[in-house]
């Protein structure tokens, strides 16, 4: 009986503050006309993926000029905040940023798609879509991510939450759906967005840097929580997209390009406990990890054996059973196979136990 009522009091205290969804409010659309002279880019259609998660999918040719370019109407819902703070989204009439730089045409070479098998674990990955014609390709970011694997770029329509209930950077997310709480973004990153629920996959992407470009104008940004609409899709925090965009007070655009890298830290990761967890119910995210991680596991014999804990919608590694001691190893393993092991995790609530490296 003993142990039923500690069961029950860490159920009770943990994973149901982390994440209550609240009804979205349709967009508006913003009153702001596009800046005089300046092009628009839009979206080029989108197609669901059907290959594996995360198989790299080539740049498709170009869209011819004589081509119809779709105009794209986003219909975004809720961020999920705890306290049921969020940020609903209003119908957004894309237009265009004011420009930084001339720009030139663009040739995007084609290339064939293929698709790879891949490892269930992997976080799914938007489809590629091609570069439409527009400015020249931006100058390197000013972020240290150059040595991460080249990837797929994906180019979206982006926008901005906070519309109807202005938010701080780091008010719009904390306790939102990647379940990050009392999180400072590490020095590096410009900024967070949200991704697409169509490629959320239970906060797998929750912690990983992007790389997004619009006009010239290049940032390093962090997933920090979610959004509607397509898999390409990026709903950023309003300090980031005034950022992004030059200051532009519209509520979205076309042509967003971006791609996933390397996060741009050099300290050590770190297993967070969530509220309520213990010994009794281990459950715990991955924070200031330089890639995205596809599996926590979690030792009671000092790394003689191994459990495998499941992934939930909040970001949340859940091990369905009881541990015997107050401490634990974990073992992390990033989406490009690096293992880090972080011994002696205290198994409090809250409590963040740092790794001695980083993937």
């Amino acid at each position: 009986m003993h142990f039923t009522k500690i069961t029950g009091l860490a159920l009770a205290l943990a994973p149901l503050s982390m994440a209550g969804a609240c009804p979205a409010k349709p967009y508006q659309k913003p009153d702001v006309s596009s800046p005089p002279n300046a092009p628009e880019v839009t979206p080029v259609p989108y197609q669901t993926p059907t290959q594996p998660a995360d198989a790299p999918v080539a740049t498709a040719p170009a869209a011819t000029a004589d081509a119809p370019a779709p105009e794209t109407t986003t219909k975004a819902k809720k961020h999920t905040k705890t306290k049921s703070k969020h940020h609903g989204h209003r119908k957004t009439t894309t237009g265009s940023a004011p420009e930084e730089t001339p720009s030139a045409p663009e040739e995007t070479p084609s290339a064939p798609e293929e698709t790879p098998s891949a490892p269930k674990e992997t976080p799914a990955e938007p489809k590629a879509e091609p570069t439409p014609s527009g400015p020249p390709p931006p100058p390197a970011a000013r972020n240290t991510a150059a040595a991460a694997p080249a990837g797929p770029k994906f180019v979206g329509l982006g926008t901005r939450y906070g519309l109807d209930y202005p938010c701080t950077e780091a008010d719009c997310w904390q306790k939102g759906s990647c379940s990050f709480t009392d999180y400072k973004l590490p020095a590096g990153i410009d900024g967070t967005t949200c991704v697409s629920e169509e490629i959320w996959d239970n906060g797998a992407h929750c912690g990983g840097c992007i790389s997004v470009t619009y006009k010239g104008k290049t940032l390093t940004i962090m997933v920090t929580n979610r959004t509607d609409g397509k898999s390409t899709h990026l709903d950023m925090t309003p300090d980031t997209w005034a950022k992004l965009t030059n200051g532009y007070s519209g509520g979205g655009v076309n042509g967003i390009e971006w791609e996933f890298i390397e996060c741009p830290i050099d300290t050590p990761l770190s297993i967070k406990l969530h509220g309520g967890a213990s010994k009794y119910w281990f459950a715990a995210s991955v924070e200031g990890a330089k890639t995205r991680t596809s599996k926590l596991e979690v030792s009671s014999d000092e790394g003689k054996t191994w459990m495998t804990t499941h992934r939930e919608v909040f970001n949340m590694y859940i091990l369905g059973k009881v541990l015997p001691s107050n401490s634990a190893w974990v073992r992390v393993t990033s989406i490009d196979g690096k293992v880090v092991v972080v011994k002696d995790v205290e198994l409090a609530s809250g409590k963040i136990t740092a790794a001695a490296v980083n993937y």
